[in-house]
């Protein structure tokens, strides 16, 4: 199977993004080989394994509407297609009996894993089931092969015996190796459009599906092929399914949910259990809908009535102020400065009761020039508050009080920055933890040159010290910006949303320490239509959740 170099796609692991444009020039891509390997023989045997896109990547039928894939074969991102038009992205399947490959397209995309390696897996759901007649879905194993098993590997990858069977289906045995970390693993076997293709135990067509084909480090004839774990996430594929086919049509980003003109839609989790729910707020009316979390699904749940937030001046953010670890919803009146807590109660019938648990009527952020942004700054697991002046980039934050303090929930300034930063013109400020570290850091975006500079923070003088610049990103002039973790790695990615919402850029962090530094730990892509949301979560309740639509 040949490695081809298509213009405007990133090769990651053993494949191509299928979504994503190319890397900044100096990105490396940890893990990649275009080295084209000595194996693969032609076949139509076990008709359920076919390909992405035509040849981006391999996947395989598990149930009639599912397929399973690699994660990196849409740059680990989840994507959803309201309208039902997904263009180009398509599972196909050739025929066991020759006859002209048919095309199913795909509906919704959800990402299990990042990075590449063993927690690399995808399940896509299909806009129609696949007949019986045409493939038969593969089972997947509830136990993996021993150390030394013969496997089957299967893949539409390249071939440097005969190239023109890339593209095209071919399999190949191999010999399972399971390392001191549990890995799976085997020698110089696959290649780029291998990569989501199955690995079934034993030899021939009978086998059980037990891994999917991620990442090759090497090169022939001293290549180690890295492949996915099904086995250990065979549970949470199940229970992604099973969402996914309960009222699909019902899931919140399917359904268009909360897409007024007047509402805003955020994310956070309201009753604690670490999934991520959706939070609808109508500026109009007060009311604050609430969708609930189901492994991959997210349905509207209920409503709290208020209003809340809805007078003039108001402006509505969500986090976690007392600690919990659910998401509780915030008011600040711009104008007076007068600040309303409603804490999340932790059920889904009443989650937000009639009164706020806290209120202040400090005057704190509220000048002509002030903005307010929602983080947890010092790194306790409870939400804090930003001041920023965007005239003359002067900073304050009042950290949250812990519960039980005999303290209010916020009291005072607890640090001050003069500044100047990230107050010149066409400037915005993200709040985001962008390296890990559990406390919230600021992002600077220039939108005339596209620039991005970052403030880390630590300890004593929070933004006072180091910064990260690249003036040359050429990152979301035009679009939306939004930052949150996409990956599952609590370090959040950068996001440019189109102004139609129906596709987008991002920088995904794939490195520890510096965000964004060009030359060795981002990678940076692209798609051209579907909606994207979270799912992939660290500390949900008090991730600084901005508006996300």
């Amino acid at each position: 199977m040949k490695a081809q170099a298509h213009l405007g796609r990133l090769l990651v692991g053993a494949a191509a993004f299928a979504l994503f444009t190319a890397a900044p020039a100096g990105a490396q891509d940890v893990g990649v080989s275009q080295a084209p390997l000595l194996t693969g023989t032609l076949t139509r045997a076990r008709p359920e394994v076919g390909t992405l896109d035509n040849g981006s990547c391999t996947a395989t039928l598990i149930a009639p509407q599912w397929v399973v894939t690699a994660a990196h074969c849409t740059g680990h991102i989840s994507m959803f297609y309201p309208s039902g038009v997904t263009r180009d992205r398509t599972f196909s399947i050739d025929p066991a009996d020759g006859s002209a490959r048919q095309d199913f397209p795909i509906e919704r995309v959800y990402s299990l894993g990042f990075p590449i390696g063993s927690r690399d897996i995808m399940v896509m759901r299909l806009a129609t089931p696949v007949p019986n007649t045409l493939a038969t879905p593969a089972l997947l194993a509830s136990r993996a092969p021993a150390n030394g098993a013969a496997i089957t590997v299967f893949g539409y990858g390249c071939n440097s015996v005969d190239p023109t069977r890339a593209g095209r289906k071919q399999v190949t045995p191999g010999v399972l190796t399971i390392d001191g970390r549990g890995t799976f693993t085997s020698q110089n076997t696959i290649c780029p459009g291998d990569s989501g293709g199955p690995v079934f135990a034993g030899s021939g067509d009978r086998g059980r599906l037990f891994a999917v084909n991620s990442q090759l480090v090497g090169t022939p004839p001293a290549q180690t092929d890295v492949y996915a774990d099904v086995v250990n996430r065979r549970t949470e594929i199940f229970a992604t399914m099973l969402s996914g086919e309960i009222r699909p049509n019902e899931d919140i980003t399917m359904s268009r949910w909360c897409s007024a003109a007047n509402e805003q839609l955020f994310y956070g989790d309201v009753n604690g259990d670490n999934l991520v729910d959706g939070i609808c707020h109508n500026a109009s009316t007060g009311a604050v809908g609430y969708a609930r979390g189901m492994a991959g699904a997210i349905r509207p749940e209920g409503a709290f009535a208020g209003p809340f937030c809805s007078h003039a001046g108001a402006q509505f953010h969500v986090g976690d102020f007392n600690g919990d670890d659910r998401t509780d919803i915030f008011c600040n009146d711009t104008r007076t400065g007068h600040k309303w807590v409603h804490f999340s109660q932790g059920g889904w019938r009443a989650p937000y009761i009639a009164l706020p648990d806290y209120e202040s009527t400090s005057v704190w952020c509220s000048h002509a020039t002030a903005q307010l942004f929602i983080g947890d700054f010092n790194g306790d697991g409870q939400s804090d508050m930003l001041c920023r002046d965007s005239g003359n980039g002067q900073l304050w934050i009042d950290y949250s009080a812990r519960p039980g303090s005999g303290e209010g929930l916020f009291n005072s300034n607890n640090y001050e920055n003069p500044g100047p930063w990230c107050s010149h013109a066409t400037t915005s400020l993200l709040v985001a933890d962008f390296n890990g570290d559990g406390r919230s850091d600021l992002l600077c975006h220039t939108r005339s040159n596209g620039g991005i500079d970052v403030k880390l923070a630590r300890d004593g003088d929070v933004f006072g010290g180091r910064q990260w610049q690249d003036t040359r990103a050429n990152f979301c002039r035009t679009g939306r910006l939004a930052a949150f973790d996409m990956t599952g790695d609590n370090r959040a990615e950068l996001f440019c949303f189109d102004a139609d919402g129906s596709g987008g850029e991002l920088i995904i962090a794939i490195g520890d320490g510096v965000p964004f530094q060009t030359e060795i730990s981002w990678t940076r892509g692209s798609w051209a239509h579907g909606v994207t949301r979270p799912l992939l979560v660290g500390n949900v309740a008090a991730t600084p959740w901005g508006r996300v639509r």
